[in-house]
């Protein structure tokens, strides 16, 4: 017996299911299938008569708001278009997730408004950040970011490397992944400047401004500095981070070395 059903194309992960239903039972798919529908408690509801039902399958990994009233209206969009687990980056405005303290706040929003599942990030302080991260591993962040460029000293802060080494290392020991936004400050700030002056203020040139080699530079500095954690460690867990910037041309090298770095990438 099930507490409800949803009646309607069904598209799975390997078929297409016409006249399917997903039967649920608590706040979890039980099952899902075609043709006779399971039986379901008294008073279950009957949810759905045409169209698509998407089972629980789909995930943002890099979902990035400005402010905690937008979880809501994110997650909502989230849900219309059949995802159901939004990972939640730590760049609010105007505190980053950076604490225990600033942690537990958004974990209360995403408790009350969230429409789908929600798993957050932590990051650091451009500061005296990295005696936070055990507290933000225990809070329940299921990963941290970190940046090679810097958008808002507060927000969203570039950190330096001698940071960045400390930071891998603690992070490292929680177990938990690192993922870095890459770009290279110098090269990207010289390149807007010199777009500005030129006049070519339009939305291209946020690209244009961040050639492949801005990224390249920054992937070379992220992972030199995960392999060297690696090298470093003498502890019998995992010895480094999995740093995750998106895809360039040091990924499949540092693939080939100690420790367990990866590429990403986000839209």
């Amino acid at each position: 017996m099930h507490d409800s059903l949803v009646r309607g194309t069904v598209v799975t992960s390997t078929e297409v299911i016409p006249d399917g239903w997903i039967a649920i039972t608590g706040e979890r798919i039980a099952a899902v299938g075609g043709g006779p529908r399971p039986a379901s408690g008294h008073g279950a509801g009957l949810l759905g008569q045409a169209g698509a039902a998407r089972p629980r399958r789909w995930a943002y990994a890099h979902q990035l708001r400005h402010r905690l009233p937008g979880i809501e209206g994110a997650t909502r969009s989230a849900a219309a278009g059949g995802v159901t687990t939004c990972v939640d980056m730590p760049y609010d405005v105007p505190q980053a997730v950076t604490d225990a303290g600033v942690l537990a706040e958004k974990i209360g929003w995403v408790n009350r408004t969230a429409h789908v599942d929600v798993a957050l990030y932590g990051t650091i302080a451009k500061h005296g950040g990295v005696d936070a991260v055990a507290g933000l591993a225990a809070g329940g962040v299921c990963s941290f970011k970190l940046s090679t460029y810097e958008y808002d000293p507060v927000r969203f802060p570039r950190i330096d490397r001698p940071t960045m080494i400390e930071a891998f290392a603690a992070i490292a020991r929680t177990g938990l992944p690192v993922s870095v936004h890459n770009e290279d400050q110098e090269l990207a700030e010289r390149l807007t400047a010199d777009a500005r002056a030129a006049g070519q203020t339009e939305a291209i040139m946020h690209c244009r401004t961040r050639p492949p080699l801005a990224e390249t530079l920054a992937d070379n500095e992220i992972f030199e500095i995960g392999l060297a954690r690696a090298r470093m460690s003498t502890s019998p867990t995992p010895p480094s981070p999995a740093v995750s910037p998106s895809p360039g041309r040091s990924a499949p090298r540092a693939g080939r070395r100690p420790g367990r770095p990866a590429s990403s990438t986000c839209a």
